[in-house]
C-alpha cells in the first residue's frame, strides 16, 4: 500500500496510529526520553483474537514464545488515550534499538523515519517476507508498551516510517529517545 522504491532500497510505511506516549506534550520529565526508549518490533500472533477469547474464557496461557501486551488506543480527534487493548505478541524481537542506525523526525507528517543496520534490515525482510500481507501485524514496543500494531502492507527492509504520532512535539521526543538509546 505505501511502498516506494528509491534505488535498491525499499521504503515501507507502517500505517496506523501511534498512541500518545505521555499525558502532557509539555512534560519535560518524559520517562521515554530520560531513561532511553526500549524499542522492539514483534510479530503479532495470527490468531490473536481467538487466543485472547480463550485466555479470557478458559484462563489458558498464551502459546509458547508469546506474551500478552497491552496496546494503547488513542482518540484521534482529541489526542487522548482512551484505554488499552490486549494483544498477543512474540517474545523474540525481530529488531530492537541495537539495530537502529538512525531515527529522523518527519515533523510535517508526525512520523519517524528509521534506518536499520544491514542485519536489522535482513531480519525484518525475512520476517515480513513470510507474513500474509494486509493480514498479519507487527507490534511496535516502546518502553515495554505496545503502542501500535499495524498490518504489514509490504515486505519491509532497512528503511521504514512509523506514522500517526500525536503531534510534532511527540514525534521529536520519541525520535530523541530512539536516537539516545541507539547511541548507548
Amino acid at each position: 500500500m505505501f511502498r516506494h522504491l528509491s534505488g535498491p532500497i525499499v521504503k515501507a510505511l507502517f500505517s496506523g496510529f501511534f498512541c500518545c506516549l505521555c499525558a502532557s506534550a509539555n512534560n519535560a520529565k518524559d520517562p521515554m526520553v530520560q531513561e532511553g526508549a526500549s524499542f522492539a518490533l514483534r510479530v503479532a500472533h495470527p490468531q490473536n483474537t481467538q487466543i485472547l477469547k480463550m485466555i479470557q474464557a478458559e484462563g489458558v496461557k498464551p502459546p509458547l514464545d508469546y506474551s500478552v501486551y497491552q496496546m494503547r488506543s488513542l482518540d484521534l480527534v482529541n489526542g487522548r488515550i482512551e484505554g488499552e487493548t490486549p494483544i498477543v505478541l512474540g517474545n523474540d524481537a525481530i529488531v530492537s534499538a541495537s539495530h537502529i542506525d538512525q531515527a529522523r523526525a518527519i515533523k510535517a507528517k508526525n512520523s519517524i523515519h528509521i534506518s536499520l543496520s544491514k542485519e536489522g534490515g535482513k531480519r525484518l525482510s525475512k520476517t515480513t517476507g513470510q507474513m500474509a500481507l494486509g493480514r498479519d501485524r507487527i507490534g511496535t514496543i516502546l518502553k515495554d508498551k505496545c503502542i501500535i500494531t499495524p498490518y504489514v502492507q509490504a515486505v519491509l527492509n532497512c528503511n521504514l516510517v512509523i506514522s500517526g504520532l500525536k503531534d510534532a512535539d511527540e514525534t521529536q521526543r520519541v525520535t530523541k529517545a530512539l536516537d539516545e538509546r541507539r547511541k548507548k
